[in-house]
């Protein structure tokens, strides 16, 4: 459609959204779809028009998103790539040091679902980051975080957040979730 925002969610392009591991790592896997990578768009299965069904995603990160083994996040690319897996939402996840955020693209946390994890900063600093997004809203490194949602131990500088409504340097919008020991 060439709409690029939405009230909450993440717009994409036409080959992401003709690629495969887009909806893997958005949780669409034992759903019901299917579809043929780089060809076509998802599909229900029950439409019997072929494809391959949607795979779970592998989660890339160190650590299984526990307490005991929280998924561990030291690159700036991995940072990034926290917005685009579903199944991290309700983890666990912790810096393993200062990350400088200027060279990806940056989508909030839980655009595609709201923040009800816990994210431990470990006491490190997030740095020149932007998120740009001017017709959305719930625009911040999280989105929307949800009751039982954590940020702690965090410290962001020089971070350029563009939103319509509901737009804050860490969270776009806190319902009810726990912030400590943080600063922006």
């Amino acid at each position: 459609s060439g709409i690029m925002s939405s009230h909450e969610g993440k717009g994409l392009s036409t080959d992401q959204m003709k690629t495969m591991t887009t909806f893997q790592k958005a949780g669409w896997a034992d759903k019901g779809w299917v579809m043929n990578d780089h060809l076509d768009y998802p599909r229900l299965s029950w439409e019997d028009k072929g494809g391959e069904a949607i795979p779970p995603a592998i989660i890339p990160f160190a650590g299984s998103g526990t307490a005991e083994s929280p998924y561990l996040i030291s690159t700036a690319q991995e940072f990034a790539e926290l917005s685009w897996y579903t199944a991290v939402l309700n983890k666990r996840v912790q810096l393993k040091g200062n990350i400088d955020l200027s060279d990806v693209a940056l989508y909030p946390i839980g655009d595609l679902g709201r923040f009800c994890g816990v994210f431990d900063g470990n006491g490190y600093i997030l740095c020149n980051g932007v998120i740009s997004q001017p017709d959305n809203n719930y625009v911040g490194l999280f989105n929307i975080l949800e009751s039982d949602g954590q940020v702690r131990n965090l410290g962001v500088n020089n971070l350029t957040i563009n939103g319509r409504y509901y737009v804050g340097g860490l969270v776009g919008l806190n319902s009810s979730g726990f912030i400590a020991s943080c600063y922006v």
